[in-house]
Order: structure tokens, then sequence, then C-alpha cells
């Protein structure tokens, strides 16, 4: 069920897409959640903005209007909820992609910062006439992920939408290390299942556990993490490896 309103999902922005001269070759997948779809890397054609991109629901009562803003380097979002219009920014949006829940009571926004090698965060919107509501699981999931890897300097993590479970009340949350050479192991995660809107962990998935359960839904950079980090951390360390621990 979950991977059919994906697919009706995509079948339904790809056709919103073609009519800014965008073909299914051109079309861009995302990077973290089959689910999605990407923003960044489908509104930027031939180094320009395209303008922008819609996103409707599965059931086509609601549409996320994503815009790039130069002047900002926001991404603008417009939703549209019947009759009701709600707007809201993010600061970043290089890496953006976003996935409505089956039940299109909300959805899942995901962008870096910091530029394609992360911080990658991921934001919530729950969605109705009434108004919009925003939900922040990144602090939740960093503590959870806590600090597995050395890095040079502080340690960061990209907490990324991967994909909804039944409806918007559950989803799965990746925590990635950073694809930065100075990480050990990086590119490496682990995954965790939440409740929303409260956002509590209720399951975390291994990287090898994870890969094996939840594989369609996983976006390239997900599936290339390497798994002999996990199964040899030593054979991942960095070149900086004894700096970190002096």
């Amino acid at each position: 069920m979950l991977l059919t309103s994906a697919s009706l999902t995509a079948q339904i922005v790809l056709a919103c897409l073609t009519a800014l001269g965008l073909t299914q070759d051109s079309l861009k997948p995302p990077s973290f959640s089959q689910q999605a779809t990407a923003i960044w890397e489908n509104i930027w054609i031939q180094n320009k903005p395209v303008g922008t991109i819609k996103i409707p629901s599965p059931d086509e009562t609601k549409t996320v209007t994503a815009a790039y803003d130069q002047k900002t380097d926001r991404t603008l979002l417009t939703i549209a909820a019947g009759t009701r219009r709600f707007k809201t920014e993010v600061e970043g949006t290089v890496g953006s992609e976003l996935a409505w829940a089956p039940d299109s009571k909300a959805f899942f926004l995901t962008y870096s910062d910091a530029g394609l090698d992360g911080e990658y965060h991921t934001l919530v919107f729950y969605v109705s006439e009434h108004g919009l509501r925003k939900v922040n699981p990144d602090l939740v999931i960093k503590r959870a992920f806590g600090n597995p890897v050395s890095c040079l300097g502080p340690t960061i993590a990209n907490v990324v939408g991967v994909a909804w479970l039944g409806d918007s009340h559950r989803m799965l949350i990746a925590a990635q290390v950073p694809t930065l050479t100075i990480c050990d192991s990086y590119g490496t995660f682990k995954v965790f299942e939440i409740s929303l809107p409260d956002a509590i962990v209720i399951k975390p998935y291994g990287q090898l556990a994870a890969k094996k359960q939840f594989w369609p839904y996983l976006g390239k950079d997900l599936r290339d993490a390497r798994d002999n980090c996990i199964t040899d951390p030593k054979s991942c360390y960095s070149a900086d490896h004894e700096s970190h621990e002096n």
C-alpha cells in the first residue's frame, strides 16, 4: 500500500514536471527516500532554477509548491489545503526532498543548510484547513544516534527522512555519519522508527538490519553506505583517526 501511494504521487509529480519541460529521463531521483520527490536536483536544470515544483498529496486534495529563493538561499513552500493557503520557508535548499504521508495529512522535508555533504535536517509538517503544524525530530534522532564514530572536530549527524509507515503517525528517519573523509566510517547510518507528532523513538535499526528490512524505501545514498564499516570498523578509519583521539 505504501509503495502504491508513493507510485501514484510520483506519477502526478511527473506530469507537473513535464509541464515545466522535464521528461522522465531527466527527472533525477531522491538521495535518501524512494518515497520522496527530489526538489533541489529537479529545480536546477542546466545550472538554472526552472521555477517551482508542485508535489500533490496522494488524495490530490492538497499541494506543496516548492521554489528556491536565490537572494536568501531558502526553500519557499506554499501549501494549498482546500481553500486555504499557507506559506513557510526553510533556511537552505541543497539536497532537499519531500514526501507526503499516505493519508495526505502530513509531509516531511529533508534539506541541507551546509551543502551536499551535510548537515541535513528533516522537518515534518501537518496540514489541514485549520493550519500548518511543524514538528522537528532532529534533536530526538541525534540523541538516539549518539556519537558512534570519531570526526575531526565536533561530531554532526545528517537527519534524513526515509519513509512513512502506514499513515502520518509513524515514519522512518535515518541518522547518517556525514560523507566527510575526516570522519571514520563516513556515510554509515542507523534508522529509527518514530511515532508522530510527539517524535518518540519506537525502535532503532542498525545499518545492516535497516538495509535488509527497508531496502525498497532507501535512497541511493543510504543503499551505498559501506557495510564493511559496520562489520570491521577499523577498515574505515579516516586518515585523521589518531588526531581524533588526541
